[in-house]
């Protein structure tokens, strides 16, 4: 069946046949037509009850014999025992796809995985594609499709653009429910539970093409095809849709419970880390950051300026909340001379900057200072913190103030998060979810749910804040690093440096497709947060619209110095494992190598070890091991004991270059070092040198 025509079935049924559900409205199954009734359904429902009748108002046919060809969607709610036959007698009726909802296969034990099985092959022998099993059904909004038993396909929902495909069933309704509180509209919701057929990616393809869906949320414990679930995420951000990602199951206990519930072993961490970075998907922490990025991202949009806005009722929660920032890498914004003017007449007891302690100001002034505040709002986050008030009639007179600055505006990405750290004002919270605030009860959470807005919006570092922060005199860029490095043994891609956007079509012709694309500045050390990497490009048009684009960028960084901007055309290094590999000079030791997971989410995970000279085997071998890259490598048929010889002559390299080059140079980094398939070795993709304080290069 053709995945189109899949989809559609799934997502936009014209027809839908339940079978299992009951009469009696005591039962839990008796919900699925009702829900499908109040989620107003446009299409055929058919129904299939052993004594015929009517329920919720449709007549039953009493076999699936009976039922009419070609439904699209069907739903099966008999116990697993009975599953597999009316799975089979769907599939001769040619029903597209079902969905089973029971649970008591593969997660029941042996006994189940045979009736699993049974289930499977009853659906391959006429084409069905299976949701399921012990999943808890699925929700399209724009067909009016509600198809389960749970309380979310009882609830109305906001329309929206995010879409949920969850491995647990029963997180979904936490998620839908936050989504709400933060004003974000759903667009579909899925439980794919056991995953004997239809998996998560399977979902998550989908959803790539669907114009309805602008977020993708994913709830998961492992993805199954890595490689495949990489690819699906780079056309979904391609087509421009954010992909956000709640990993379960992380700790040996955890994936020990995720495998009892679902029979799946859960995915190692540290390996998703790695994933998630070079699939371009934000991991979030907790189902509070996943919903709030969710919810503003699709009624607010992606943030159009950096640097955060923080309010606060008093000091000491401004400085809470700019501590948490500052540990995400998250700047302030710049608040003009003009706005500090203004906000000097209203803010009787402290000197006006940004956090913005309005509690200053008193309850009489909350709504001028929030109106003096908007233009600095506009296109950018906003954090308030709150803590309660004297009384309950300063609590509300702040609420409206803070709901009002918040609704000014359409989908300009004006994005506003409240810190409520406590329950004593639920009121507070209402008004704030009403107005579509996301609500979150630490400062690490609205910390997190920032750095992800930004980082949605390529605005992490703004113009100005790139301008003054990014340059550093004490580094070598990656061509300076490459050709102090040129005498080792240590291997590279093949590369050209180029100025202009011809010659870099020219260049990736030569070295031939897929190309990888970096912008090179003195002094930049690290170019993807700013934009200044493009992978897989696997075409002339491709690579001249990258570099164009690297161009503008780097001519904004360095006005008036257009001259020092270049491209790097590198041939694309297939799939391997990627690694930190760096050397550093120390005053006690001589020096120090770091050897961890590599790619730039390192900075954020710290999965690195510092080994000490003289290193030897066993050094390297507990640091491969301890960080996690050691259990990437069975994806590349490489042991651990051949990445210890690889990563220990590539230390030896470095050390060797390290002595050579005199005590001007203090650190060499590779970063990624791409272990290949066994017997090939590792290419290093991208290096960095540091020298050393006012010794110049």
């Amino acid at each position: 069946m053709p995945e189109g025509t899949l989809a559609r079935a799934v997502l936009q049924p014209r027809s839908v046949a339940l079978v299992g559900v009951s009469a009696d409205v005591g039962k839990v199954s008796s919900l699925a037509v009702r829900n499908l009734r109040k989620a107003g359904y446009r299409g055929e429902i058919h129904l299939v009850h052993p004594r015929g009748g009517t329920i919720g108002g449709v007549a039953a046919y009493e076999s699936i014999a009976q039922l009419p060809r070609d439904i699209d969607l069907a739903m099966s709610a008999v116990g697993a025992d009975r599953a597999v036959e009316v799975v089979r007698g769907l599939g001769e009726r040619g029903v597209k796809a079902v969905v089973v909802v029971s649970s008591g296969y593969s997660e029941a034990g042996v006994t189940g995985e045979v009736l699993e099985r049974q289930l499977l092959e009853a659906a391959r022998e006429h084409g069905t594609r299976l949701i399921g099993p012990n999943c808890n059904g699925l929700y399209s909004g724009p067909s009016g499709l509600s198809l389960g038993i749970n309380r979310s396909h009882g609830e109305a929902h906001r329309p929206g653009g995010i879409s949920i495909v969850s491995q647990s069933g029963a997180l979904i309704g936490t998620v839908t429910d936050l989504c709400a509180r933060g004003g974000g509209g759903l667009r579909a919701f899925v439980s794919t539970g056991n995953e004997v057929d239809l998996t998560l990616t399977d979902l998550l393809e989908f959803l790539v093409p669907d114009e309805e869906t602008s977020v993708i949320a994913l709830i998961l414990d492992r993805v199954g095809d890595g490689q495949r679930f990489r690819e699906l995420c780079r056309r979904a951000r391609a087509a421009g849709k954010h992909v956000l990602a709640f990993k379960f199951g992380n700790s040996a206990p955890g994936r020990e419970a995720s495998r009892s519930h679902s029979a799946r072993l859960a995915g190692d961490s540290s390996v998703y880390d790695v994933l998630f970075e070079q699939a371009g998907v934000r991991r979030c922490a907790t189902l509070a950051e996943l919903a709030a990025t969710a919810a503003l991202l699709d009624a607010r949009g992606a943030p159009r300026s950096s640097g955060v806005l923080v309010a606060s009722m008093s000091g000491a929660g401004g400085a809470l909340m700019v501590d948490a920032l500052d540990e995400r890498g998250v700047p302030l914004a710049e608040i003009e001379p003009a706005v500090v003017k203004s906000l000097e007449k209203s803010l009787r007891f402290v000197r006006p900057g940004n956090p913005v302690d309005v509690g200053a100001g008193g309850s009489a002034n909350s709504r001028r200072n929030f109106e003096i505040l908007r233009p600095i709002a506009r296109g950018r986050v906003s954090v308030m913190l709150y803590t309660p008030p004297p009384t309950k009639e300063y609590a509300a007179l702040y609420a409206e103030a803070v709901a009002d600055f918040a609704t000014h505006g359409e989908r300009d990405g004006s994005c506003v998060i409240a810190v409520v750290m406590d329950h004593s004002d639920p009121e507070v919270i209402a008004t704030w979810s009403a107005a579509g605030i996301a609500v979150v009860h630490s400062p690490i959470d609205a910390a997190a749910v920032a750095a992800n807005l930004l980082d949605a919006g390529g605005v992490r570092a703004g113009p100005q804040e790139r301008a003054a922060e990014w340059h550093d005199d004490s580094v070598m860029d990656e061509i300076e690093t490459t050709e102090l490095l040129a005498d080792s043994k240590i291997s590279f891609a093949p590369y050209e440096l180029v100025s202009e956007v011809s010659h870099a079509r020219a260049a990736a012709d030569r070295i031939g497709y897929p190309v990888v694309v970096k912008g090179i500045l003195p002094g930049l050390a690290h170019k993807a947060r700013h934009g200044l990497v493009a992978l897989n490009l696997e075409s002339p048009d491709a690579v001249e619209e990258e570099t164009a684009r690297m161009m503008r960028s780097m001519r904004e960084m360095v006005p008036g110095n257009g001259d020092s901007c270049r491209v790097s055309v590198a041939r694309q290094v297939r799939d391997g494992v990627d690694l930190l590999v760096s050397i550093r000079r120390d005053q006690e030791f001589g020096w120090v190598a770091v050897v961890g997971v590599g790619g730039t989410f390192v900075e954020r995970i710290a999965s690195v070890r510092i080994l000490l000279p003289p290193v030897g085997d066993e050094q390297v071998r507990e640091a491969l091991v301890v960080t996690g890259a050691a259990a990437q490598l069975d994806s590349i048929g490489m042991t651990v004991g051949e990445a210890v010889d690889v990563v220990g002559a590539v230390i030896e390299q470095l050390a060797e270059v390290l002595h050579g080059a005199g005590r001007h140079l203090e650190t060499i980094e590779l970063n990624p070092l791409r272990l290949g398939p066994a017997g090939s070795g590792a290419v290093a993709l991208d290096a960095l040198g540091i020298v050393g304080p006012n010794l110049g290069k």
